[in-house]
């Protein structure tokens, strides 16, 4: 499953469904130029809503970047791509953090 999602509510609700029905969830977020990646796989990754928990939805909503949007669908996409082919390194237990700024890709181990 992709989370192609513009709120928290909605995507931990997706997270819950895909996790008991054992569905890879593969999350991304962005806000202005930032953006985040992770995959989650039931019973094998942390869930979203222990990941992000207490995580606040804005009150109006947040412009983003044309680049931003792409550059994490891709990434989306080849996270896809590998787990359908099942080859390379997914993002399990751990969240590619962007930054278009500064151009920093940074990833961020979360515990299991």
């Amino acid at each position: 499953m992709i989370d192609a999602l513009d709120n928290w509510e909605t995507r931990f609700i997706l997270e819950e469904k895909c996790y008991f029905r054992g569905i890879p969830f593969i999350h991304a977020g962005i806000y202005r130029h930032f953006g985040q990646i992770t995959t989650i796989f039931p019973g094998k990754t942390r869930r979203l809503k222990d990941i992000f928990a207490g995580v606040k939805e804005e009150t109006a909503p947040v412009p983003s970047h044309l680049p931003i949007c792409m550059i994490v669908a891709g990434i989306q996409a080849m996270e896809l791509i590998k787990l359908v082919l099942n080859f390379g390194e997914l993002l399990l237990n751990r969240l590619l953090v962007i930054d278009l700024l500064t151009f920093s890709f940074e990833i961020i181990p979360l515990e299991g």
